[in-house]
């Protein structure tokens, strides 16, 4: 998974979805997870693909995913 970028793709709701996930999949966007009710997909490309995935029509916009740790239950907090 050299190269690959986990990204967060965020839907306009202008198109139906299969329509814009069949682009993404042929832009090269390999999708792990459709959150439909929110209109956001998860998944992995190229940094060379963000471009053409910002480029689909019915994409709002196209971010790396960002990572939170929020600690354990039982740690000390601030």
């Amino acid at each position: 998974m050299a190269g690959q970028m986990k990204l967060v793709v965020t839907l306009s709701g202008r198109r139906s979805l299969a329509a814009i996930c069949s682009e993404l999949e042929a832009a090269g966007f390999k999708i792990e997870q459709t959150l439909d009710s929110i209109g956001v997909l998860t998944g992995t490309a190229d940094q060379q693909a963000i471009g053409k995935l910002r480029d689909v029509d019915g994409v709002e916009s196209v971010e790396q995913e960002q990572e939170i740790d929020i600690g354990p239950p039982d740690g000390p907090s601030w």
